[in-house]
């Protein structure tokens, strides 16, 4: 079986591009400076919230869980 700590780390990467991915969208978006684009950089943040929150407990759960 994987270790926790490394699976959780492999995971993370994914957490780490969106986020670079998400920032540079609101840079984008605040550059355009159209309505549309702010509103839908606000949906990709807040989509982007929930996401790492539920990584943030699945993370949790994955290093806190005994190993048989």
């Amino acid at each position: 079986m994987t270790e926790p700590r490394a699976l959780v780390m492999r995971r993370s990467i994914i957490l780490w591009i969106g986020t670079a991915i998400v920032v540079g969208f609101n840079l984008f978006a605040a550059l355009r400076q159209e309505p549309s684009t702010t509103y839908a950089a606000l949906v990709l943040t807040g989509s982007l919230a929930v996401f790492a929150i539920g990584f943030g407990i699945w993370a949790a759960r994955t290093l806190t869980k005994r190993q048989p």
